[in-house]
């Protein structure tokens, strides 16, 4: 009888702790976002979520690339890497096989670094002209040398 109860209440724990990671931290992170200057643009993975500051959720399971951009700034990216949450050892101890399974299909096995983007753009010193079709020109000092040339300033002869 005492050992009928005893496996009742380890079966019963087991099935409790399955996918430890998973129930303890879910399956999304929460990634606070800021630039200086702030109110920039904020696209993660090629899709944007608003301007900064802000917080979003990600997905655990998979890395993210977050770009940072604000017009007359140098971009900014950084890529939100995933790491082992410690979570995982305490389904090894007492998940077992299905709870770390779980926590690997569902993602709670990880943890996303970095948890906080503070981005400090740096001003491009290009100069920008913008006419009625929404072209831009621009003048910069040092181009980058993977630009194509377009076109020569010639110097004006003064009299």
């Amino acid at each position: 009888m005492k050992n009928k109860v005893f496996l009742l209440i380890l079966t019963t724990v087991m099935m409790l702790l399955t996918g430890c990671a998973t129930m303890m931290h879910g399956t999304t992170q929460k990634i606070g976002i800021s630039s200086n200057p702030s109110c920039a643009g904020v696209w993660i993975d090629n899709h944007f979520v608003g301007d900064t500051p802000l917080c979003v959720d990600l997905k655990r399971r998979c890395d993210h690339v977050i770009r940072i951009e604000l017009e007359g700034y140098y971009p900014y990216e950084i890529q939100c890497s995933r790491t082992l949450s410690g979570w995982v050892f305490g389904n090894l101890a007492f998940g077992g096989v299905l709870g770390f399974c779980v926590d690997i299909v569902s993602g709670g096995i990880y943890c996303l670094t970095p948890d906080q983007v503070n981005a400090c753009l740096k001003e491009d010193n290009m100069m920008y002209s913008r006419n009625e079709n929404s072209s831009y020109i621009g003048i910069v000092m040092q181009p980058d040398p993977s630009w194509n040339k377009v076109g020569q300033l010639k110097k004006m002869i003064q009299n």
